[in-house]
């Protein structure tokens, strides 16, 4: 048996299509599981398996039986790997595992980001949830600042890792150490001076360091992709630096008034985490907004399934969003077009899972994917809850 097993930073879109190339004739068992933050409670463990039961039921009633084998068979090969997530000692809080009906072919995750459990059998690996992990999980810079430093880390999917870390220089450190300032009526004016003279020193070291800080900033937002940076900290330090970032990188920073530098390292995971899923919220309203005022303002969008589907049979989507709570079906064409339930099939077959399917020709065509939750899905109601933006 085949067993590939991936971290959550081997988690992008490249992975993703990657896994939906792997269909099966027969199908593959796509295993969530909801890891217990505590060994004594056993509830997601019962859930799985009650879940792989129910499905053994319904391939035994409704299959072959060759396919009620075959799964059988995939389930046995998943359930190491399932044990292994569902152990306590295990470093996360959500796992999939993929086995293939076909092949004795297995793969699994482990992130540190809660995933739902849950088991579904289709022609390819059920990615949905990995969607959503990876819009909540999507990489951020973390730039805390203090009266000494500023420490530079980097946020994905749920794991904080420190980088770098860049020291202020002082009057001390320079080798510029003064003496004492001694007034008289005489001396006033120099000590006057002196005092601007040194304060205008110790503004020019602040104003290196920021700018020492925002250049390490833009390098590693270049480097490692952050869509957004979270800067923490009193803001006689952020608002300079956040000035000093050039225009592009202006608009994905997050000021965070509190002073994070002061927290253990578990205490401030759990506050970036926070904030980023707040920012998350907003900037998927936001884009929901744009993408309805687009498709309504006759631009480049598309509103409700049929046009969405039309747009990727001819590769013109650029970015997909849809309700995360819905479920579609529909139907492929001869020609492997895509079609919204009722629409005319041709020499076609019936999709009952026409969402996955829409999902991979998204990736497929390289358009992005943004599942919606909350009031940012509740803006496509009235849409069928999926919408997109397009090239032309």
């Amino acid at each position: 048996m085949v067993h590939r097993e991936l971290t959550a930073r081997d988690l992008d879109g490249a992975a993703l299509l990657d896994l939906i190339r792997d269909e099966d004739p027969l199908g593959v068992v796509s295993i969530y599981v909801d890891m217990p933050a505590d060994g004594a409670d056993r509830r997601a463990e019962i859930e799985v398996k009650n879940q792989m039961a129910d499905l053994e039921r319904e391939v035994a009633r409704y299959g072959p039986p060759h396919r009620q084998e075959a799964l059988r068979s995939a389930i046995r090969r998943a359930m190491p790997a399932v044990e292994r997530l569902l152990d306590p000692r295990t470093t996360g809080r959500g796992g999939a595992v993929f086995s293939s009906l076909s092949a004795a072919a297995v793969t699994s995750l482990a992130t540190p980001l809660p995933l739902a459990s849950r088991v579904v059998l289709d022609s390819r690996p059920f990615i949905q949830p990995l969607l959503e992990l990876l819009d909540e999980g999507s990489p951020a810079g973390v730039v805390l600042t203090s009266s000494r430093a500023a420490e530079l880390f980097d946020w994905r999917l749920g794991n904080l890792g420190r980088l770098i870390r860049v020291t202020r220089e002082f009057a001390d450190d320079a080798g510029e150490r003064p003496g004492p300032l001694v007034a008289s009526a005489a001396g006033a004016p120099f000590v006057t001076r002196a005092r601007e003279q040194q304060s205008r020193r110790e503004r020019d070291r602040q104003m290196r360091w920021i700018e020492q800080v925002a250049a390490e900033v833009v390098r590693l937002t270049d480097e490692r992709e952050w869509e957004r940076i979270l800067v923490s900290g009193d803001e006689r330090l952020t608002v300079p630096l956040v000035e000093a970032l050039p225009d592009r990188l202006r608009g994905v920073v997050l000021l965070d008034p509190r002073h994070l530098h002061e927290s253990d390292h578990s205490s401030l995971a759990e506050d970036v985490a926070e904030r980023l899923m707040e920012d998350r919220a907003g900037r998927n309203a936001d884009l929901s907004r744009r993408v309805r005022a687009a498709a309504l303002g006759a631009q480049r969008g598309a509103l409700g399934l049929s046009e969405v589907v039309a747009a990727l049979n001819e590769g013109r989507v650029e970015h997909v969003i849809y309700d995360s709570a819905r479920r579609y079906t529909g139907g492929i064409g001869p020609d492997g077009s895509l079609f919204a339930e009722g629409e005319r099939l041709g020499l076609g077959k019936e999709e009952p899972r026409l969402l996955e399917r829409i999902v991979e020709r998204a990736l497929h065509t390289g358009a992005r994917v943004t599942p919606l939750d909350g009031s940012a899905a509740g803006r496509l109601a009235d849409a069928d809850g999926i919408a997109a933006l397009l090239r032309w």
